[in-house]
């Protein structure tokens, strides 16, 4: 896109433009990213201008609801991550918002305080400033990035399975619903394409899916699923 990210330092972000103009983005604070929270913020500023501003990353299911947009532009972002989606890429979502010198200067003002805190509530403390300061963004765009395999790995999945061993992955992806047309649609999930890529997944098997809004409807789809491939003596992938 003609956009160089030049350098990084702790206080610090270089990119050049296109155009071939240098600037420098001061780094005032950053809220880390984990897997309950699955996003990650940076408070910034431009060193020749006086707005801040907050920018956001994170996963579709968390970053969605922060967002200002109407319901339009929100169907058009879920059916673009669908399609990446269903391409095995994995997808984050940009959003960001200006925050005044005033509202910025508190902002880090108490994030620092609360940093070096010896309160034993620190960390769901920390966690509910986050999430009061990530919210009312404007979209900015999704990225989506190919997670490829390292060299050999369907090979070796593949004799893995002719010798006879069973392979388990456990991952944190989702199952989601969308229900922004009045129906419910379920996304292909990545890992199951990434599954078929490295031949974990292989012609001629079931895929079953277990996901439920709640834990009896959870427990009703895996005693049917069990009746059918384990009490059926059949070999359950």
């Amino acid at each position: 896109m003609g956009f160089e990210f030049v350098n990084r330092t702790s206080s610090f972000i270089e990119i050049q433009l296109f155009t071939g103009e240098i600037q420098q983005w001061e780094v005032f604070a950053e809220f880390p990213f984990d897997s309950t929270r699955k996003r990650m913020s940076l408070i910034v500023k431009r060193r020749d201008n006086e707005d801040y501003l907050i920018m956001c990353k994170g996963a579709d299911s968390v970053m969605i609801p922060r967002l200002i947009q109407d319901q339009n532009v929100i169907s058009v972002i879920q059916r673009h991550l669908e399609g990446f989606a269903n391409d095995g890429l994995r997808t984050l979502i940009v959003a960001q918002k200006k925050l005044d010198a005033p509202t910025a200067r508190t902002i880090i003002s108490k994030f620092e305080a609360l940093k070096i805190s010896r309160d034993p509530q620190k960390e769901i403390k920390l966690e509910k400033f986050y999430s009061s300061i990530e919210e009312n963004l404007n979209l900015v765009g999704c990225t989506a990035i190919e997670d490829k395999l390292q060299d050999g790995v369907p090979e070796a999945i593949s004799a893995l399975m002719s010798a006879g061993i069973k392979i388990w992955v456990l991952t944190g992806d989702k199952q989601v619903n969308l229900q922004l047309f009045s129906l419910l649609k379920k996304i292909k999930e990545t890992a199951i394409e990434i599954a078929k890529s490295c031949r974990l997944i292989q012609s001629g098997m079931d895929t079953v899916i277990l996901s439920a809004k709640n834990p009896m409807e959870f427990l009703a789809i895996l005693d049917k699923n069990i009746a059918h491939y384990v009490d059926s003596n059949k070999i359950f992938f």
